[in-house]
């Protein structure tokens, strides 16, 4: 079997990619049945990530297929890659072996995962982060919104300076500043990872409908098992209630950023993890203890789990924000709103705290002049009207 290793190179002049460590420092890997077409939309969506919050690294990319033997050989090139640049590499216990499966599971299993190597012993750190070829499977838009998620995870820990000074897989000083505590509560450290990611995803493709369609796929089934469960949402572990920490960690760091604003949470709390630890970074820039804010996230849930407008308020205003409505076939979708529509519009917009002159400059002379300046600027796909009017829940407001 044989394998293939290339550096990101630069395919566009985008300054996102003129930057030399991106190109230094990431290094893709494929298994010999990864077609090209798996690796392309792995290197499309890693870029996104990058332009979105930032190169780090040194970073390696791993690809599995579904061949068994391709998997290994692939571990194979892994453990010559880390004796080469390690000197110190432990081959019984980092390479793979039976007890230590770094590929082989992922033919059978599928997902995704990003890896720090960050320890006192070694010369060399690095972070991996790894893509099967199935749950989800390539040709699927999850396995696009799993390439985010995965590397939303990378910038996490790029924000942590402390090694790992056990052999223990399960036990890392890294894990209890970014989770909170060595058991690995996973609430803001996935449920960011899944919001984030499915926020950018959302802003890439433009669509506000597709992000509500995500958010709102388990609800009724996460919110019934989480107001029935003993334990708080930031005391379930990776081993218990995993699935639940996933889904209402999302929808909490949905309240957070509608809360607290996307930069609370991306710059200053992931800034302020290395310095003041979990608790200490919550309390410093949400304004109260992790505990706290869960009692209130929990209170605006029990009250609005049934009332779909308010829970997409949650996510609707990070969308439009980073929009800034510039992202819409405005001259378009406008001139075939009904009065009553556009009206209805004007009003939640300004409810939202969108800028005056914005709104405006969503009907009559200024139409063209307003969005021909700001459309400049953005990088989005235009948003269907059909999504406009659907995430708003127009749909019936002026019939």
């Amino acid at each position: 079997m044989r394998f293939f290793a290339f550096t990101l190179s630069i395919l566009t002049a985008s300054a996102a990619f003129t930057d030399d460590k991106i190109d230094k420092n990431t290094v893709f890997f494929a298994a010999a049945d990864v077609p090209n077409s798996t690796l392309d939309i792995v290197k499309t969506w890693y870029r996104i990530g990058v332009d979105a919050w930032g190169s780090y690294g040194p970073t390696e990319i791993y690809v599995v297929g579904n061949n068994l033997d391709a998997a290994k050989d692939l571990e194979d090139a892994f453990c010559e890659r880390r004796k080469k640049l390690n000197r110190n590499w432990d081959v019984r216990h980092d390479c793979a072996n039976e007890r230590h499966k770094i590929f082989r599971h992922m033919p059978e299993e599928g997902g995704a995962y990003v890896s720090s190597y960050i320890r006192p012993n070694l010369t060399y750190d690095f972070y991996t982060l790894t893509m099967g070829s199935s749950r989800p499977y390539p040709d699927e838009e999850d396995y696009k919104q799993t390439i985010l998620h995965e590397y939303w995870h990378i910038y996490q820990h790029s924000k942590i300076t402390d090694e790992c000074t056990t052999d223990s897989r399960d036990k890392c000083e890294r894990d209890k500043k970014l989770t909170g505590n060595y058991e690995k509560t996973p609430w803001v450290h996935e449920g960011s990872a899944n919001y984030m990611g499915l926020l950018e995803y959302s802003r890439q493709v433009g669509s506000l409908r597709d992000m509500q369609r995500q958010m709102f796929r388990y609800k009724d089934r996460s919110f019934k098992n989480y107001f029935s469960s003993s334990q708080k949402l930031n005391e379930f572990t990776y081993d218990n209630e995993r699935r639940l920490a996933y889904d209402i960690g999302t929808w909490f760091v949905a309240y957070l950023v509608h809360r607290e604003g996307e930069a609370a949470l991306k710059d200053a709390f992931y800034n302020d993890l290395d310095r003041y630890g979990f608790e200490g970074s919550f309390q410093r820039n949400f304004g109260k203890s992790a505990d706290a804010y869960v009692v209130e996230f929990n209170e605006f849930i029990s009250k609005n789990k049934n009332n779909k407008r308010e829970l997409v308020k949650l996510f609707q205003k990070s969308l439009l924000d980073r929009a800034n409505l510039n992202a819409l076939d405005t001259r378009k979708a406008f001139a075939s709103l009904s009065v009553c529509q556009r009206k209805a519009l004007q009003t939640l917009f300004a409810k939202e705290g969108f800028y005056k002159s914005t709104i405006d400059g969503l009907w009559g002379k200024n139409t063209k002049a307003a969005f021909d300046q700001s459309l400049a600027s953005n990088k989005l796909e235009q948003i269907k009207e059909d999504d406009l009017l659907g995430a708003y829940g127009l749909e019936n407001k002026c019939n």
